[in-house]
């Protein structure tokens, strides 16, 4: 198939001095333009070309299109395989995460002792990966943990360790001291997730180049949590590349009725480009709203039309948050709708994993027969469906089989709750540890000694009483234990309700061929695109567009522009997203957003206006 350039992609093409950044909105060919750039450089004599990317998926892919080009020259890497290749980190240790949680909490241990008023070690686990995200680290004198996370590079570096975030900063400091290679053009894919030390290496390995490109969308950043702003994209700058700055403006994902809807979202923030992104007129995408009591019923019945409708067609369904799939999961369980979990797989390959796999395997007598992928992918979604009252009983009736448990150990399991490490998503691990700790004690009837020793009330006054947890923890880890004790103090039932339920998702799994229906939140579907998608809204994106925060819109900006055909957004009859819907009104919108008499359903209009637009923009 012959590529036929842009206008906006041929001025990009045409750029051969200085840094460019490239604003590009959702399914404008940001991957393509880059390929064929690359292309460009090498043809011009452009020797030496290093492409970073922010994923290995990317990356791959990248790989694949300049090698089909033939392309030579050319250095693709994600930033941390680059530092890899050029630190050689030696003698690692297999599992670098679960050796990075056990210094962590040795250090954290160390200085609780002398510190009693932190609260948590995931606390200061994200401290530690907050400095590690600049260079030079910037390391508070003042606050709290930074005593101790001094004490942790210490004894870090006393180890020979190397953590992940450690690559980035040795190889920032290798540059710095040993000099940088050569390069004559330095580019950077998804530029808007780059947090500080990656924008630093960027800058350093430019500084013999001749040309800088940054592409990205600043309504896509995402990363926030691990200090990636939209501010470091559009203030970015090299003393000697002159900046120069390009749109692509023309999505080839969607049509005119979901680019208006999008736009009438994300216009609203203030920390972004003012770029406008339409269809190019060759695809008609549409975009609904249905609010129902019940909108996770509706979307199984859609489902079960749809693929009835459409065999073959992607479908995605994303939320916010897995709390808000966790109906979604036991909805589509129910009915025996196979489907596939977006999320990074590796984030339990340790205790919590195997006591899931464990549990398999008691549970379910074909379990060994099952594929090893299919297996991973039961244990998520046994991780992210939490459906607790049934894990609950579940854990109490195991308890009853086994002999009697002393108080001291009861209490000793309920008060090391406040030392979890595990992040809010996979709390029922936590529930799930004792159970085992019940079994291998030998506890005979935990609901007898829970309900014996500590009262609902008195559980939640001793926990709103303690010092070592702040407001925010003893009001969360109180709705937590208050749950433990009222299910503790329910008649424990039988277990076969659980393990039914374990038994079910292993077989969906194991008869399931690939799914073509995945759901996960929106980070997980960042720079993917499907046929059709399904919006979970829920509390976090149900509210008014105007009081959402900047970063809860470019989620949902995220989420609602993934559907080539098209996109449902699900909510119930609270939610208050119409005026996003109000494509009746397509001229006044556009003239309301951008000072323009644009028509939304004239696609040569649209044309001409992007024209307009880009000679504006490098004006």
């Amino acid at each position: 198939m012959t590529f036929t350039p842009t206008a906006e992609q041929q001025q990009i093409f045409a750029h051969r001095q200085g840094l460019a950044k490239v604003f590009a909105g959702p399914g404008t060919g940001k991957t393509t333009t880059l390929v064929n750039y690359v292309e460009k450089l090498a043809t011009d004599g452009f020797k030496q070309v290093l492409v970073l990317c922010f994923n290995k998926e990317v990356r791959k892919e990248i790989q694949q299109r300049i090698t089909k080009m033939q392309v030579k020259g050319v250095a693709v890497h994600t930033f941390h395989s680059l530092a890899y290749h050029a630190i050689k980190p030696r003698n690692l240790p297999k599992n670098l995460e679960q050796v990075q949680r056990i210094l962590q909490k040795k250090i954290y241990q160390q200085f609780l002792q002398a510190k009693p008023a932190l609260d948590a070690l995931d606390e200061f686990a994200d401290f530690v990966a907050k400095q590690k995200a600049y260079y030079p680290m910037r390391v508070p004198p003042n606050e709290p943990l930074s005593h101790a996370f001094k004490l942790y590079e210490q004894q870090r570096k006393h180890e020979g360790l190397l953590f992940y975030d450690d690559w980035l900063q040795s190889y920032a400091y290798q540059l710095e001291q040993l000099g940088v290679p050569f390069y004559d053009a330095v580019l950077v894919d998804e530029a808007q997730d780059l947090n500080p030390i990656q924008f630093s290496i960027f800058e350093m390995l430019t500084t013999h180049a001749r040309v800088g490109m940054l592409v990205g969308d600043v309504d896509q950043t995402l990363y926030q949590w691990r200090q990636a702003h939209p501010e470091m994209f559009l203030t970015c700058q090299i003393p000697h590349l002159p900046e120069c700055k390009f749109t692509l403006s023309q999505t080839f994902r969607y049509g005119h009725q979901q680019a208006l809807a999008a736009q009438q979202l994300i216009h609203q923030n203030v920390r972004r480009h003012p770029l406008l992104t339409v269809s190019n007129g060759a695809i008609q995408t549409a975009i609904k709203l249905e609010q129902y009591e019940a909108p996770v019923n509706r979307l199984v019945l859609q489902l079960e039309q749809l693929q009835k409708q459409q065999p073959g067609a992607s479908i995605a369904i994303i939320a916010p948050t897995w709390v808000a799939l966790e109906p979604v999961q036991m909805a589509l369980l129910l009915k025996r709708l196979p489907y596939d979990i977006k999320a990074d797989k590796r984030l339990n390959l340790h205790d919590g994993f195997k006591l899931i796999d464990a549990l398999g395997i008691l549970n379910a007598p074909n379990y060994n027969s099952i594929a090893a992928e299919q297996r991973v992918d039961a244990i998520h979604t046994i991780f992210t469906t939490p459906y607790h009252p049934v894990k609950m009983e579940f854990i109490q009736t195991l308890a009853t089989q086994f002999g009697q448990l002393p108080r001291e150990r009861v209490l000793h399991h309920i008060a090391s709750l406040q030392q979890s490490v595990e992040k809010p998503v996979w709390r029922t691990l936590e529930n799930l540890r004792i159970a085992i700790t019940l079994i291998a004690n030998n506890a005979v009837n935990a609901e007898q000694v829970l309900s014996e020793y500590y009262t609902q009330t008195d559980l939640i006054h001793h926990i709103q009483n303690d010092a070592l947890l702040s407001e925010e923890r003893r009001n969360d880890k109180c709705f937590h234990y208050q749950q433990l004790v009222i299910l503790a103090e329910k008649k424990a039932q039988s277990f076969t309700e659980f393990a039914s339920f374990i038994k079910g998702v292993f077989r969906l799994k194991a008869e399931a061929k690939p799914s073509n229906l995945v759901l996960g939140t929106v980070h997980f579907h960042k720079g993917l695109e499907y046929d059709h998608v399904f919006v979970m809204a829920g509390e976090s994106w149900g509210q008014e567009p105007q009081k959402l925060e900047e970063e809860e819109r470019r989620s949902l900006y995220v989420a609602i522009t993934r559907a080539k055909q098209q996109t449902t957004i699900l909510c119930d009859n609270n939610a208050k997203l119409a005026e996003l819907m109000q494509l009746e009104h397509a001229q006044q919108a556009y003239s309301r957003l951008m000072g323009n008499t644009l028509l939304n359903n004239l696609s040569n209009t649209c044309q001409r206006y992007l024209e307009k637009l880009t000679r504006v923009l490098q004006s």
